[in-house]
């Protein structure tokens, strides 16, 4: 059992990266700012745009294919229209993933634009001068899509434009390898799709037990692809894999109608949900103890994790220099900030030895990646001090306004003692002397480690000229020396685990959030098609067109959204209780500061699913086959 633990911990994309401070600054101040009622808000209506891409797709009035492709001219308008989507969603992805990309909103609207009309136009001049419906018109229209699009984008910035952007070569690699990852779930899904509608029923529900082993796959490779987005890599993953193995979850329950494989897709979710959360509880031991500890021995409300967190970066003194390079200060994408966070952020940049790179300096593989931030709990005890301990992770407080951050800190509380990093605007930068080593720890009187600076030795002991070079002060001084380690040491590895646990924390939370939202854009976009003429173009016209029928699958469809729900309000709560973290204020964390890559790629991946099985598409797994999208 334990073989397969330590195998399922080494397979888990949530091992694969951690906060930087920009990020948890940026997250620090939404939680601040933002109300429980926007935070609903904003979960609620982020899949609104996708569902109205394409339920006004199916407004467009289409003509039967047999009367050839200038009687449906409407159905190329339509083309070009969904093109134009996923294309705004491509260039909106570049211009995130690539830093210095001199990609404008006007110029990627006008590329878009172009590209669409484009390739429309020789899909167009490809049915005139062979056969309508073009077969696999999905499949084989990509590569003259990218090309395209490749062209247009050179011509319109320029050798000069490209030349400028920093590591351009490394920049522009990985920005294909990624679009490549993603390009081609277009093709594994669908093909899953068809191998689960012509396989038998007894072997259908091997098949979506299949599917998670498919997913974690999939987003093994994405991590891989993406290592040099790091903190935002739970986006990228989340919305890509997640919004893809939801939506074909949902059309195999859909076709097989058994609540037998609800049961079965629900229970296999759970069993990753728990067993994740395992692993952050193991991962997570060091912040926990802490704050066990501090709880003992103080009642009232504790300071946040960031805010602790920070005040640690504040005084690399007290932190293991060995391992401040494992800290990345700046994320991979410019953050808004206050003028308070930004200087900072600029003071912490300026005096410690963290990485301030905005991507990874290197290619990664998955094992370098996942040794890079593993996390073992401690074995020496929890070092504390009755009157004012350093490293004390704080709770993210409940109910849910609370529950991200007990109170308001600029963005560091507490009062200013010792040495430590300044700034012109923070006169509150948080205590910042060395915790007092307790008498256990010592094994020797009540001396105070004081304002312990890196690199420097902690101060003698007060005894007498005749005893100071005793082997008793000796050994005291040795022991001193050895827990002041011990304590930087434990400093850092709060740091550290902080930053993963706000990691995995948003990895998990977007996981749940996507399998819960998906059923249900998938609801309202059938309960729509159910009364526009177009669901007579679709494959399986039965499920539209006779009501009875309509409603026996939607329900089964609607009782996988209801478990969903719940498996995500049990994770909030969970882990509001136990890890001090919100999971809804970090999901519209997500959803408000990312929402042009989230809602242009989930309506992307919303045409491919659902959009694109339409009979004008042509047939998309043969002459004989089934069409795997709906």
């Amino acid at each position: 059992m334990s073989q397969l633990l330590s195998l399922w911990e080494r397979v888990q994309v949530s091992h694969c990266g951690q906060y930087s401070v920009e990020r948890t600054l940026a997250l620090n101040e939404y939680c601040q700012r933002v109300s429980p009622l926007r935070v609903a808000t904003v979960c609620i209506f982020t899949p609104l745009y996708p569902l109205v891409v394409v339920v006004l797709a199916e407004c467009l009035p289409l003509r039967p294919t047999a009367e050839g492709s200038s009687a449906n001219y409407v159905f190329w308008i339509r083309h070009s229209c969904m093109l134009l989507v996923m294309l705004v969603g491509v260039m909106v992805q570049a211009k995130a993933w690539v830093p210095g990309l001199p990609l404008s909103g006007k110029r990627l609207l006008g590329i878009a634009v172009g590209c669409s009309v484009v390739a429309t136009a020789l899909d167009v001049l490809v049915a005139e001068l062979w056969v309508f419906p073009i077969p696999f018109l999905v499949v084989l229209g990509g590569p003259p899509v990218v090309a395209i699009v490749v062209f247009t984008t050179r011509c319109v910035l320029g050798r000069d434009g490209l030349h400028d952007i920093p590591d351009r070569a490394f920049s522009l690699r990985r920005f294909f390898q990624l679009f490549a990852a993603q390009a081609s779930l277009t093709t594994i899904y669908p093909a899953y799709r068809a191998l689960f509608l012509a396989a038998p029923s007894y072997i259908r529900q091997l098949l979506v037990a299949l599917l998670p082993v498919l997913d974690l796959a999939l987003k093994n490779v994405l991590a891989v692809y993406g290592s040099h987005l790091e903190d935002r890599l739970p986006e990228v993953i989340v919305f890509t894999v997640d919004v893809f193995d939801a939506l074909y979850a949902v059309l195999c329950m859909r076709s097989a109608n058994s609540f037998v494989m609800v049961g079965v897709t629900v229970t296999l979710n759970a069993i990753t949900m728990m067993l994740t959360l395992q692993d952050m509880h193991h991962r997570s031991g060091v912040a926990r103890a802490n704050l066990t500890a501090k709880e003992r021995r103080q009642g009232e409300a504790m300071e946040t994790l960031v805010t602790t967190t920070l005040r640690l970066l504040q005084t690399p003194g007290q932190l293991d220099p060995s391992e401040l390079r494992s800290i990345r200060l700046l994320s991979s994408a410019r953050h808004r900030l206050s003028d308070a966070s930004t200087t900072l952020l600029d003071a912490l940049t300026a005096h410690t030895a963290c990485n301030n790179g905005r991507r990874a300096p290197t290619t990664m593989t998955m094992t370098q990646l996942k040794d890079r931030h593993a996390s073992a709990p401690m074995a020496e005890p929890i070092l504390t001090d009755d009157s004012d301990t350093t490293a004390q992770p704080s709770r993210l407080r409940t109910p849910l306004r609370r529950s991200c951050f007990a109170r308001k800190v600029d963005p560091v509380g507490g009062v200013r003692k010792g040495t430590q990093l300044t700034t012109p605007s923070h006169s509150r930068l948080g205590n910042t002397s060395v915790a007092s080593v307790n008498r256990q720890a010592l094994g020797t009187g009540r001396a105070n480690l004081k304002s312990v600076d890196r690199g420097s030795r902690p101060a003698a002991l007060a005894v007498s000229p005749l005893q100071s070079h005793t082997s008793e002060a000796q050994g005291a001084w040795r022991r001193r020396g050895t827990a002041a380690n011990q304590l930087h040491q434990q400093n850092m590895r709060v740091v550290r685990q902080t930053l993963q646990l706000l990691f995995d924390n948003e990895y998990l939370c977007l996981t749940a959030y996507t399998q819960c939202v998906v059923p249900v854009i998938y609801i309202g976009y059938m309960a729509c098609l159910q009364n526009l003429p177009n669901r007579q173009y679709y494959p399986d016209t039965r499920v539209v067109e006779d009501a009875q029928f309509f409603s026996d699958r939607m329900r089964l469809i609607v009782v996988l959204a209801g478990l969903q729900l719940t498996s995500l309000l049990v994770l909030h709560t969970f882990m509001t209780r136990h890890f001090a973290v919100s999971t809804l204020y970090q999901v519209a964390f997500v959803l408000e500061t990312q929402a042009m890559l989230v809602q242009s790629r989930i309506a992307s991946l919303l045409i491919i699913s659902v959009g694109f099985p339409l009979e004008h598409y042509g047939e998309f797994s043969g002459r004989n086959g089934v069409n795997p999208g709906v």
